[in-house]
């Protein structure tokens, strides 16, 4: 996003080339600027002049998540060629390092909280400390630890958009959104007319389920600011509120983005998110089979790096989720096997497999497993936990506790629910309708009813029926309640 300014300014870092350092330089600007891809350009120029650069490794790691044009490979490759040159470095730059390793290739939080801990310790106000302290604080659902540091990070200097982001994103997993609004009003004052109040006020407005009001703010930032970002966020609001066709032309042009750009996964992720609409909006498993067949043809598993292979992380649509999700169980165990393969042992992420595992169990009916395996270890995406929770009661009962858990999915706040909501928020707001008035509970099936019928007022003409249905059924509740 143009004139953004995302982290701290320039650190001290360690190389033996100026020429190296300047393109270090330019790329922080680039990235401040909203250019991660010149930023990732210039940094690949940077390491190629200094192979030694250990922080420029580290940024590369960096940007790569926000430029769509390589997958987690690279970003693995880099970190870890930051992790060995820890020996050259100073503690600080070496703290920072490890504690990134740690978080984002090898997924051990509390090795990096104490990474980050370290530095913090010997640099009480270092900004890169603070905010991914903050991030794994998160990680391991600690959010009043990770909102104490975000605001230390602000008292430092209030300018900095990333604090404020990364303090909305705490409040809001807490369920704090006055102080979401709060921190909001403090930023305006701060940061006048910048635009990424904007984004964030969507957010916030997403997380309270006022999802009309976040209709038009991700259009403007959509038409302003061109690459992935926005088109992604407009693309899951139209899925939201059941646009379905609108979704799909979204979706199109972010396929053909990233696969323009060699990102062939990403690509992959995107079109996946018409199998999940296909399963779980409109109910058609066999159709969900055949996008996924087509988009497999397209973007084949085989000429990807298997780190870049989208099989079971929660950055996106998984593809064992999504072959569970349309029926196609065995095809999801065999992919796990696969997965479990190719990754390095010091990657394979082992909660992601398990949740992907569970997705397969419900479509087997084998529920009380499902449910049993989700009282293990889990990771910060309660979201994703409460999808499995709703699948599985729905299942194997009781109907009250299947409910309760569609009405939950349906309810929490969450900072990055606009991701999963464009899938599960209309049906998980129609199964609590449907399921709290199976079970004679009338006022809060009305409850569900209404929103449903607000959520998707303007869906596609395919979705209307059910629409209608819970209009005149919303109708007759109101007559029996009196």
């Amino acid at each position: 996003m143009a004139g953004l300014r995302a982290t701290p300014p320039l650190e001290r870092v360690t190389t033996g080339s100026l020429d190296a350092f300047n393109k270090y330089s330019q790329a922080r600007v680039a990235a401040l600027s909203g250019d991660p891809n010149r930023a990732a350009g210039l940094l690949r120029e940077a390491v190629a002049i200094d192979a030694d650069f250990a922080m420029a490794w580290r940024m590369l790691a960096a940007v790569l998540n926000d430029t769509g044009s390589r997958g987690q490979a690279e970003r693995n490759e880099a970190l870890t060629r930051a992790f060995e040159l820890g020996d050259r470095l100073t503690d600080r730059e070496r703290y920072l390092i490890e504690g990134d390793y740690y978080r984002s290739v090898v997924d051990d939080p509390a090795a990096a909280a104490r990474a980050y801990d370290n530095l913090l310790d010997l640099y009480p106000s270092d900004f890169g400390g603070l905010v991914n302290r903050s991030v794994v604080a998160e990680d391991t659902r600690d959010w009043a630890l990770g909102v104490e540091l975000m605001e230390r990070a602000l008292a430092l200097d209030s300018t900095i958009v990333n604090f404020y982001a990364r303090l909305a994103h705490l409040h809001v997993n807490r369920g704090e959104l006055e102080a979401a609004d709060a921190l909001m009003e403090r930023m305006g004052r701060n940061l006048p007319g910048h635009p990424a109040i904007l984004d964030l006020t969507a957010d916030i407005a997403v997380a309270r389920g006022d999802l009309r009001a976040a209709v038009q703010p991700v259009d403007d930032l959509a038409a302003s600011y061109p690459g992935p970002r926005f088109v992604l966020k407009r693309m899951a609001l139209a899925g939201a509120v059941g646009r379905l066709d609108d979704a799909e032309r979204d979706r199109r042009t972010l396929e053909d983005m990233f696969a323009g750009a060699g990102a062939p996964s990403e690509a992959l992720r995107v079109s996946l998110g018409r199998a999940l609409q296909e399963a779980i909006v409109r109910g058609n498993p066999a159709g969900a089979a055949r996008v996924i067949d087509e988009a497999l043809d397209r973007y084949p598993l085989d000429q990807m790096a298997p780190m870049d292979r989208p099989y079971v992380t929660a950055g996106g649509p998984p593809l064992v989720q999504a072959l569970a999700l349309a029926g196609e169980t065995e095809r999801a165990r065999a992919l796990l096997e696969e997965y479990r393969r190719v990754a390095p042992e010091d990657q394979y992420e082992e909660i992601d497999a398990r949740r992907g595992m569970r997705h397969v169990l419900i479509s087997e009916g084998r529920y009380d497993e499902a449910l049993e395996d989700l009282r293990g270890p889990t990771d910060n995406c309660v979201y994703c936990d409460l999808v499995e929770y709703a699948r599985a009661y729905e299942g194997a009962g009781p109907p009250d506790s299947a409910a309760a858990a569609w009405a939950r999915l349906a309810d929490v706040p969450w900072w990055a629910k606009l991701n999963w909501d464009q899938f599960w928020l209309g049906p998980a707001l129609e199964r609590a309708a449907q399921l709290y008035d199976q079970l004679g509970d009338l006022e809060r099936a009305a409850e569900y009813y209404a929103r449903l019928v607000e959520v998707w007022a303007e869906a596609d003409p395919d979705l209307q029926p059910r629409v209608l249905a819970a209009q005149a059924r919303l109708q007759q509740l109101f007559e029996e309640i009196g």
